[in-house]
């Protein structure tokens, strides 16, 4: 019963995160790209790579800055979506519709994630992140929002007078279909539904944008500490590394939003902006949604140090090797990502999964 709670806690959170996050907070998302007029790359890689990566910015906030947690817990979460986006992201985006991709968005997006990748490793190898450390995870990621605001010059890209939001109600679409699991879905998830459905919709208020925003916000916070507790129970209870965990169960759950989203694109055959949505969230995940929070601590506390930080390093080089491997299988396919390959994605991915569980990384 002990372990069932948290387990519980993790199913119930990451429902209500996905709930919030894809009806309200990145709505809001939207009126604020509109409102400024961004381009679609600029708006992708700043509001929405923020939109899709909160739950790894809050997970590696709490796990930094509560006391009983670890900053192994926050590492292995961000590592570990970046790869769960890398192969199952894209995978099933390419199997749901053949994926079309093009020599700039692969230069462009996968120069970065490499990039963020090496100063990843440079910084946690040695089981240290000093101030320097961080503040360059930092400012690397405002180095890769200079190249694409040159990018969007150079190609002339047109600002985005349609929604930047990616991802569109599956849950309705579910809740629409007659069956016992429909309602089964539906009684568990009515009590959540009905209080966060009392939030306005900024749709249909756009007034109430910056309200929506914020009460987004502070619910996805609080439901990234329900995480990062819940998962700590678990390893303690049945003896593994925190890191585990994040590198796993947290990873794939915080990685919802762009799972679903992607998947969405790839239907509207999207699958250029499907890919970009996958990798240029991974390029914000590793630089900011952890190195901001270590960045903050280390002005406050001092370099982080130790608590399994250089544990992670395997998973950081699968990663870094997992760069070279998809833009190998990209390019024997000539750009052209469909349904077979996409299995083979998913394949590559449960082997990192069994190589994770078994200590090999």
């Amino acid at each position: 019963m002990s372990l069932l709670l948290p387990i519980l806690a993790i199913m119930v959170s990451f429902y209500t995160m996905y709930k919030v996050m894809e009806e309200y907070f990145i709505r809001s998302l939207d009126n604020i790209a509109q409102y400024f007029n961004l381009s679609p790359s600029v708006a992708g890689a700043t509001l929405m790579a923020f939109g899709t990566s909160v739950p790894e910015l809050s997970i590696a906030l709490f796990a930094l800055f509560l006391p009983n947690a670890h900053a192994s817990t926050g590492l292995g979460s961000v590592v570990g979506s970046a790869m769960f986006q890398s192969f199952v992201v894209i995978g099933i985006a390419a199997i749901v519709k053949k994926l079309s991709l093009d020599w700039g968005t692969i230069v462009r997006d996968y120069t970065f994630y490499a990039i963020a990748v090496l100063v990843l490793l440079l910084t946690v190898q040695d089981g240290v992140i000093t101030f320097l450390e961080a503040f360059t995870l930092v400012t690397t990621y405002g180095l890769y929002l200079g190249v694409l605001l040159s990018w969007s010059r150079i190609t002339n890209e047109r600002h985005s007078t349609t929604p930047i939001r990616l991802v569109e109600s599956q849950i309705d679409t579910f809740n629409s279909k007659p069956s016992l699991l429909r309602s089964i879905w539906v009684f568990t998830t009515k009590p959540i539904d009905f209080f966060i459905d009392l939030m306005p919709n900024p749709e249909k208020k756009p007034k109430a944008t910056v309200l929506v925003f914020m009460l987004s916000l502070i619910i996805m916070t609080s439901l990234s500490y329900i995480l990062v507790i819940s998962s700590e129970s678990i390893a303690e209870q049945i003896n593994i590394p925190p890191a585990i965990i994040a590198l796993t169960v947290l990873a794939g759950g915080s990685s919802l939003p762009e799972l679903i989203g992607s998947t969405v694109l790839s239907h509207k055959d999207k699958g250029t902006m499907a890919f970009s949505n996958a990798i240029g969230s991974n390029v914000f995940a590793l630089l900011v949604s952890f190195g901001l929070p270590v960045f903050l601590f280390t002005i406050f506390n001092g370099p982080v140090q130790g608590d399994g930080i250089a544990n992670v390093t395997p998973s950081i080089l699968a990663l870094l090797g997992s760069i070279f491997l998809l833009v190998f299988i990209f390019l024997k396919s000539k750009l052209v990502v469909d349904k077979p390959i996409g299995y083979v994605l998913l394949f590559l991915y449960l082997l990192y999964m069994i190589a994770v569980y078994t200590g090999i990384l």
